[in-house]
């Protein structure tokens, strides 16, 4: 098991096909070695009992989000496709609780220490990769657009974006494991990138690491992140165009006058009027074939996976979402280094996911379940690797 999560560790951040989308190759590839892990823990009989049950409840109530949101009203051939954007997503839900409850369920035997190693290389060589890239030396992973970030520092992911805030989620392993060098290549790596999304979330994913290490550091985080935001106000001031949020702010508002807002003005073609859908969504997937024909614009993400789960998922789907979220730190907050370790990477996924569609990139989707699985590991399982692991 461990080793099979390594290796998809080093071959989905960088694996690349020619004439493949790489997003939707990452995706794919993620999904389907979430599946195996969960499907190779069934058949070894490695599966214990799972204490998240807000996760598990959230599981169950996509399914009736599912069942009791409104038809998509397209046909194919004269047959109505009905939900036709749900499955997809909810196979992908299926396949990573699974996944993640057989990480959860290994024992003393699993190689810790081994995945946590890989992931710390994976983000080093991704962090190299982009200083080459830098240099103008790449010529397969070219990232072109406009704006104020470096375009050309996409690594393997094809986008400042995406790789900015990925490499921003293993510092915290890196300093936990006593890689300092490595450590610090991958935050001049996300500097130079110069995602905000990115460094905002290693700044406060770190932030968390220290402070939980002490009442003195804690006082040190505080005041540096009075300077750093008093920094940031300064540099918006002077340069307006360089600290911004690329439209998502007046985005977020439209989505979340969306959530309370009938799905169509009018009626369809059978006569039949759009209601609303705030309670429990508008049908997992919608967001990505609705709002652009909605809005005739060409935002297929909402660019925050909370307020896309809450047009999605509703009211209830956020609410189950969140409480799932404080399970986990509420079962690892000051427990010891080693989880305060997982649960800074955690944190700073979770910031990422505020800002980008983090949770539907391969690579980062895939990084955020295997922390997620070792977080919900008993006490007794970890135990033997506290003070063994660097």
């Amino acid at each position: 098991m461990d080793k099979l999560i390594a290796l998809s560790l080093v071959v989905i951040p960088f694996i690349s096909i020619q004439s493949q989308d790489i997003r939707e190759l990452k995706s794919a590839l993620a999904f389907g070695v979430m599946l195996a892990i969960g499907l190779l823990s069934f058949y070894k009989g490695e599966i214990k009992q799972f204490s998240n049950k807000w996760a598990l409840i959230l599981v169950g109530f996509v399914w009736l989000n599912i069942m009791i949101s409104p038809s998509s009203g397209v046909d194919l051939f004269g047959m109505q496709l009905m939900q036709f954007w749900s499955w997809k997503p909810f196979c992908y839900i299926l396949a990573y609780i699974m996944g993640i409850i057989a990480i959860s369920s290994q024992g003393k035997e699993f190689n810790t220490k081994l995945v946590l190693n890989t992931m710390v290389w994976a983000g080093t060589v991704m962090a190299g990769f982009t200083l080459f890239q830098g240099l103008g030396c790449d010529q397969f992973f070219r990232s072109n657009g406009m704006f104020h970030e470096q375009w050309n520092y996409s690594g393997t992911l094809g986008h400042p974006a995406f790789v900015g805030p990925f490499i921003a989620m293993i510092v915290p392993i890196a300093l936990y494991l006593r890689k300092r060098l490595m450590a610090s290549l991958m935050v001049i790596s996300v500097l130079l990138i110069q995602s905000q999304v990115g460094i905002g979330a290693m700044i406060l994913g770190l932030s968390f690491y220290f402070a939980c290490k002490g009442r003195k550091q804690l006082m040190w985080v505080i005041v540096c992140l009075v300077v750093i935001s008093g920094g940031t106000v300064a540099l918006k001031h002077y340069q307006p165009d360089y600290v911004t949020s690329s439209g998502r702010i007046p985005a977020w508002v439209q989505i979340g006058k969306d959530i309370k807002a009938p799905l169509y003005e009018g009626k369809s073609e059978e006569g039949r009027t759009y209601g609303r859908y705030p309670i429990t969504g508008r049908g997992l997937g919608s967001f990505y074939y609705t709002y652009h024909i909605i809005h005739r614009n060409k935002v297929y993400q909402a660019h925050n996976e909370y307020l896309e789960w809450a047009y999605n998922c509703g009211i209830i789907g956020l609410f189950m979402l969140l409480m799932a979220i404080f399970y986990i730190y509420k079962q690892n907050f000051l427990k010891n280094e080693y989880r305060t370790a997982l649960l800074s990477s955690f944190t700073c996924a979770i910031i990422c996911a505020g800002g980008i569609f983090y949770w539907q990139l391969g690579a980062s989707a895939l990084f955020t379940a295997i922390i997620v699985g070792l977080l919900h590991r008993k006490v007794e399982d970890v135990r033997n690797i506290i003070d063994n692991i660097q």
